[in-house]
């Protein structure tokens, strides 16, 4: 089945990690992207996170939170910093205890 945000992330946790995506965004896009007056406008993608292989991957598309030329942009956050924030079903699937 498809996993929604609620399947993946806890509610709790959704404040700190909104904060960990923007933290990862201003690194992975900062040769082209001034963020110092979008950080308060920005929220979590309109579609739902996925699981990838190195973590949970939150993908915006083209306009959402940027310019065009910015394509769409991706915040992956690596499994050993979003355990804490990931529901029990989720752990489960992913074999982590």
């Amino acid at each position: 089945r498809i996993l929604s945000m609620d399947d993946i992330i806890t509610k709790a946790g959704r404040p700190t990690l909104l904060k960990m995506i923007i933290d990862t965004l201003k690194d992975d896009y900062a040769d082209g992207w001034d963020m110092a007056n979008e950080e308060e406008s920005i929220d979590f993608p309109t579609c739902d996170p996925s699981l990838a292989a190195e973590g949970v991957a939150f993908d915006y598309g083209a306009y959402e939170i940027g310019a065009y030329a910015l394509g769409m942009p991706q915040a992956l956050i690596p499994y050993d910093k979003i355990k804490p924030y990931l529901t029990p079903e989720v752990k489960d699937l992913l074999g982590m205890k």
